[in-house]
């Protein structure tokens, strides 16, 4: 290889690995400010009663993830998981929440949804289940007042339109 494909081989290989910024990649104990200076600005950031610290970072709408950090008031990482399972889905409170807490609850949605006719708005989050099957989780609004309706879990609707669109 001459030394012109090396350096750019070289560049290349720099970028992919800057490009990999991942909450995976923030460990127990990490700063807060290390975490924002390794994936920039989170989807929401809430102060908690304690003085404590809660993020969330989405990786919608090409990733099926979005992760909550919980930091101490010290500004270290002591809880760190992925959103989008149902022991999350079950706190979602129809006639409580409104969009802005579940936009708070799981970071940016995939895609969202006006059905004017209806008076309902939704945010729909890609997602993997437990057996690693590729599902949607889809909430449904209220336009009067915000308020959260329903939530339903489908098959990941990008997998299908995927599937149609292959040729045979």
């Amino acid at each position: 290889m001459t030394k012109f494909y090396k350096l750019i081989l070289v560049c290349c290989a720099a970028l992919f690995l800057t490009a990999c910024a991942h909450p995976d990649m923030i460990k127990l104990n990490d700063t807060y400010d290390h975490t924002v200076k390794e994936l920039g600005v989170p989807d929401s950031t809430t102060r908690l009663p304690d003085g404590s610290i809660r993020i969330v970072y989405s990786m919608q709408p090409m990733g099926q993830t979005s992760y909550v950090m919980i930091f101490n008031p010290e500004g270290r990482l002591i809880f760190k998981d992925q959103l989008l399972q149902q022991k999350y889905f079950n706190q979602i409170k129809p006639k409580v929440q409104d969009s802005q807490d579940i936009y708070t609850m799981f970071g940016k949605p995939c895609e969202q949804w006006h059905y004017r006719n209806l008076g309902e708005h939704t945010y729909m989050y890609r997602y993997l289940d437990e057996s690693g099957f590729p599902m949607a989780l889809w909430v449904d609004f209220d336009d009067k007042d915000d308020k959260v309706l329903r939530y339903v879990l489908s098959i990941d609707p990008w997998v299908q339109r995927d599937a149609d669109q292959r040729d045979f």
